[in-house]
C-alpha cells in the first residue's frame, strides 16, 4: 500500500470516528505504531484496509478507464488494457463501465478471509512493538459491502485470537455506513 493510501485512510477513520465519537476524536493526535493516539484516555487506534495488490491495481484500473470509450484508447493505454482484458466489461456503445479484480468465480469468503489475515497481523504488531496504550483499536476499512452472515463470521473469526497475544479483544463492531470493523484490544499489563 502507498503512503498516500495509508494517509487516506488513516484520515478517514478520523473522519469516521468524529462522527461517532466527536468529543473522542477531537483529542486523537497523528503518531506511528499505532497511527492515532488519544494519550487522555490511553487509547492507540492502528488503521488499515482490507485490499491486496491486486485490488488497488484494479480499483486505479477502473477508476482510470472508467467511462472511457474503447476506441479513444491510447496505444500504451490499450495495451494496458488487454493485460486486463478477461476483467473488463463494455456496454453497448464500447465504452468501458466495469473492471473485477479477480478473474472466474471464486469463494465469496475470500474477501472476508482476507480482513481476518489482515486484522491478526496488525494485532500481532498491535500486542508487539508499538507503543502500548490501556486500549489498542484497529480500524479496519473493508471495500467491499458485507453480509450479515459474513460480518458474524468475521467476529467470531476475530475471537479466536493466537495463544501468543497478550490482549484481551473486548469487542468486535461493524459500522455499515462506513464499511469498516473497529475491534478494541484491553492490553493485558
Amino acid at each position: 500500500m502507498s503512503a498516500f493510501d495509508n494517509l487516506k485512510y488513516e484520515l478517514y477513520a478520523v473522519l469516521a470516528l468524529t462522527y461517532a465519537f466527536p468529543i473522542f476524536a477531537r483529542s486523537l493526535k497523528k503518531g506511528e505504531s499505532p497511527d492515532w493516539w488519544n494519550i487522555e484516555h490511553g487509547i492507540g487506534i492502528e488503521v488499515t484496509c482490507a485490499e491486496n495488490r491486486h485490488m488497488r491495481y484494479s480499483k486505479n484500473f477502473a477508476n482510470k478507464y472508467l467511462e472511457k470509450n474503447k476506441i479513444d484508447f491510447l496505444e500504451e493505454e490499450s495495451k494496458e488494457i488487454e493485460r486486463f482484458e478477461d476483467n473488463v466489461l463494455y456496454d453497448e456503445s464500447e465504452r468501458l463501465f466495469a473492471a473485477t479484480d479477480s478473474k472466474d468465480y471464486f469463494d465469496r469468503n475470500w474477501r472476508i478471509n482476507l480482513a481476518i489475515d489482515r486484522a491478526k497481523a496488525k494485532i500481532e504488531k498491535l500486542d508487539s512493538h508499538y507503543k502500548k496504550f490501556n486500549s489498542n483499536c484497529l480500524f479496519i476499512y473493508m471495500t467491499q459491502s458485507l453480509l450479515d452472515d459474513d460480518i458474524d463470521f468475521f467476529c467470531l473469526s476475530i475471537f479466536r485470537l493466537p495463544e501468543n497475544i497478550q490482549s484481551i479483544l473486548i469487542t468486535c463492531s461493524y459500522c455499515p455506513s462506513e464499511n469498516c470493523f473497529t475491534l478494541i484490544l484491553q492490553a493485558t499489563v
